[in-house]
């Protein structure tokens, strides 16, 4: 019991750092799948998502780079051997390409590996509208989905905006899960394809 309410007082304090569950988005993204020429854009997506990190380091920029795209490598093969049918999609906004989802699509559930948006078009809802187009894909074929994120990653709050609920804290990341819900017809008809 006391660990439950540890884990829930650590993600209660949503409303101070998540957006308003009442502000709507109009963000509209399109997923394209990823190509083997997507590689290096896939690449600064990562570098930019852990570079804050890495400049605590104090480390020079060549240092960074070089760690980067190591972990970026090993990060790639490890995804790919422990989901080897997962699904690669670029997230497209107002014709950029400005993101990554990837999921692995099981019998009995939705596993959320990635979505990463690129700073610049953070705050605009993307992650949301491919958030919701999932959980709406999901509902339409009675899934679970299932994910892992940092305990301090600010998209704690979009998912608990989801429905999603703590299941686990390791002490650096939560998994998370939200049950199937009963879809509505104006959630059959957002499923991603």
């Amino acid at each position: 019991m006391g660990r439950e309410t540890d884990i829930h007082a650590r993600v209660d304090h949503r409303s101070e750092l998540s957006s308003t569950p009442s502000r709507r988005w109009k963000a509209r993204s399109v997923l394209r799948a990823e190509t083997a020429d997507d590689r290096s854009f896939c690449e600064s997506l990562f570098v930019d998502l852990q570079r804050p990190v890495l400049d605590l380091a104090g480390w020079d920029d060549t240092q960074c780079a070089a760690y980067l795209k190591l972990q970026f490598a090993q990060r790639e093969r490890d995804v790919h051997m422990r989901y080897p049918d997962a699904d690669y999609s670029i997230v497209r906004f107002d014709g950029d390409d400005v993101g990554r989802l990837v999921v692995d699509r099981g019998a009995t559930g939705i596993r959320l590996l990635e979505i990463v948006i690129q700073n610049e078009f953070r705050g605009r809802g993307i992650a949301r509208d491919c958030l919701r187009r999932l959980c709406a894909e999901a509902d339409a074929g009675s899934l679970d989905i299932e994910l892992l994120v940092a305990i301090d990653n600010p998209a704690v709050h979009l998912y608990l905006d989801f429905d999603f609920a703590v299941v686990d804290d390791d002490g650096m990341y939560f998994k998370m899960s939200r049950p199937a819900m009963q879809p509505t017809s104006e959630t059959e008809r957002e499923v991603i394809t």
